[in-house]
């Protein structure tokens, strides 16, 4: 069915599923989350009025189906889809009922087919039962099967074993009602064994029993082929359309018909006006007015997306405004209780597709395959969302508490009698640690993520805009929500003052606070919209793992007292805070651990940082060796 013309018949198409099977993996562990309409959630699964149909609500619904078989079910009042290839390259053996413009998931039949694609499939007045026939097993077709089954009020029947001698192992036959014979009429297809052969071989299936019709024809009959489209007619036999052979794509249209003196195929191509080019796998069904309708196929390379009207024994082109693009392998089946025509599945240029149209009066219209919106698949991917937050806070207040005690290990007990407290003054000098870069993390790449798979899976999914805004606002929705939550957690996290002692600087927060002994801090040469930022080297680390911010008032309060060591500051720095770029060491004696910065060298020559700055000329102001202009009055400096 798949398989282009001059390719081996075991290769099999896949150059266009891959992103939507990505997108599949990426978006079923989020819930999925579509109900069919008619149907209410129950537990386990959402359940349909009906009561043997069940909506798989893990999975895109209805699911992507390309070879699928279908037909009107005039006793159930339902067009039935079954089996079917994946867009994982796997048979399907899901049931599908299409009601009223919804769609529901058969199950609770006693028995079921076994997966397959391709299969014949055509329903019964006579016997008031869908006949399936037959199908294939595996992508390339072969194995191919010779079962035959019934379907009636919800059950299906195998009467394999009561039906006679079956043809022979086959898929993509043609398969259709015979009002003049009364019974339905079955020809060609591919034998699925190795090699794989092409027939062309007449049966029919009347009163459970098949029988063979080839030597009892009368006049030659098609040419062996496979993968072509019959239907039947109102007032004559099937229509015959197209298929392919071992060698070339067909475009020939027969008649079958049945008369007291003779039965047989009547090759009406000469007769039938332009007609549509030949082609592969296009849907064929009637159009309920006597007529037939055929769209799509597959020709030379090509995805057809024509379409054709059967009527008073010729073939019309038809425009195709806004319908299906170019599409073949799909179903199609005359929906009499709606009064139109269900086209379902196939393969497009983008793979494999689960889109639902109808055709009625000339026009298209594209069905919304998963209908009412399921407000559980957003409330699950901020679920989601709010678990990630929730690990993520907990981690970094895990490694927070552990720092926190690093630094008060080296710390006195107790509050220092000469503390100095100098307020923040503004909630937005913040603390930064491990859970505000959690924060700031998951607002800068969760929120982005959790709301494209949000719309991948409500939008994408939906298969029109309104499902797709619906869906999107709803995932915002439950986002903002928790946006707000982590606007409150960062506000906790807040720097609400900071303390100045003999034994170092305490920070506190909302909650908690850090105590930091003199040796682990030093001020970063980087100067902030009015805040400076002081690292923080922890306890048997050799370089500064953290850091906060402190407005001007805290940052002078730091480098002014008398136990802080003798930093040198940035130019930067200096300037901001007003202080000299190299601090003067205090009289009173450093704190036990400090890190005092080593003496100036002597004269001419050394490493030591004093011998790396130069004095203005102008207003005496210290600044780097390799500075052009002095930081304070902006004197240019000579060359060195």
């Amino acid at each position: 069915m798949f398989r282009p013309v001059g390719a081996t018949r075991r290769t099999f198409s896949v150059d266009r599923g891959c992103t939507l099977l990505i997108a599949v993996i990426l978006t079923v562990p989020l819930g999925g989350g579509w109900t069919p309409a008619g149907c209410v959630a129950q537990a386990g699964a959402p359940r349909c009025a009906n009561s043997h149909a069940t909506v798989l609500a893990s999975e895109p619904f209805p699911p992507y189906l390309s070879g699928a078989s279908s037909a009107y079910d005039v006793a159930d009042g339902f067009v039935l889809v079954f089996g079917g290839l994946t867009d994982a390259l796997t048979p399907s053996s899901l049931s599908l009922e299409y009601r009223n413009g919804s769609w529901s998931a058969l199950s609770g039949s006693a028995a079921t087919p076994p997966g397959r694609w391709g299969a014949s499939m055509v329903y019964d007045p006579v016997e008031r039962e869908v006949v399936l026939f037959g199908g294939c097993t595996i992508a390339a077709c072969g194995p191919t099967l010779s079962d035959t089954w019934t379907f009636s009020r919800g059950q299906w029947t195998d009467v394999t074993s009561s039906a006679g001698s079956p043809p022979a192992a086959r898929g993509e036959s043609y398969f259709a009602w015979c009002d003049l014979l009364g019974a339905a009429v079955l020809f060609g297809g591919e034998a699925g064994t190795t090699p794989f052969r092409d027939l062309n071989d007449t049966w029919t299936f009347s009163a459970g029993h098949w029988t063979n019709l080839t030597s009892n024809l009368t006049g030659p009959a098609p040419s062996a082929r496979f993968g072509g489209g019959m239907t039947s007619l109102a007032t004559l036999g099937p229509l015959l359309f197209g298929g392919v052979n071992a060698t070339a794509l067909l475009g020939d249209t027969w008649e079958f018909s049945s008369t007291p003196n003779s039965i047989g195929w009547t090759d009406v191509t000469a007769l039938v006006g332009g007609a549509p080019s030949a082609r592969r796998d296009p849907a064929l069904a009637i159009d309920g007015n006597g007529g037939a309708i055929l769209f799509g196929g597959y020709a030379a390379g090509a995805y057809d997306a024509d379409l054709w009207a059967f009527t008073a024994q010729r073939w019309v082109s038809q425009p195709n405004n806004g319908g299906p693009p170019g599409t073949y392998g799909a179903t199609a089946s005359y929906d009499a209780s709606d009064g139109y025509l269900l086209l379902f599945g196939g393969v497009t240029s983008g793979g494999v597709t689960n889109g639902a149209w109808t055709y009625h009066a000339g026009a298209w219209r594209l069905l919304n395959p998963a209908a009412p919106f399921n407000p559980v698949t957003p409330i699950v991917i901020g679920l989601l969302f709010a678990v990630f937050l929730a690990v993520v806070g907990a981690v970094g207040f895990s490694v927070r508490r552990r720092r926190d005690r690093a630094l008060a290990a080296v710390f006195p007990p107790g509050v220092p009698s000469d503390i100095r407290e100098i307020p923040t003054g503004s909630w937005s000098t913040t603390y930064r640690d491990p859970i505000v870069v959690g924060v700031v993390l998951a607002l800068v790449f969760g929120l982005p993520v959790s709301i494209f798979l949000g719309a991948l899976v409500l939008g994408a999914r939906a298969g029109a805009p309104a499902g797709a805004l619906a869906g999107l606002a709803a995932v915002v929705a439950v986002l903002l929500i928790l946006v707000l939550a982590l606007v409150g957690i960062a506000v906790r996290t807040v720097t609400r003052s900071i303390g100045v002692s003999t034994p170092g600087v305490v920070v506190r927060r909302g909650y908690g606070e850090m105590r930091v002994p003199w040796s682990c801090l030093e001020p970063s040469p980087l100067v902030g919209w009015k805040r400076l930022s002081f690292r923080v080297t922890y306890p048997g680390k050799h370089r500064p793992t953290n850091a906060f911010l402190a407005t001007y008032d805290q940052a002078r309060a730091i480098v002014d007292h008398p136990s802080a060591p003798r930093w040198t500051l940035s130019p930067g720095v200096a300037n901001a805070l007003g202080r000299p770029v190299a601090m003067v060491a205090s009289a009173t004696a450093l704190p036990s651990g400090a890190r005092p910065l080593p003496p100036p060298p002597p004269a001419g020559g050394g490493s030591g940082r004093p011998a790396q700055l130069r004095r203005c000329p102008k207003c005496g102001t210290l600044a780097n060796l390799r500075a052009r202009f002095c930081p304070n009055c902006g004197q240019p400096f000579p060359n060195l």
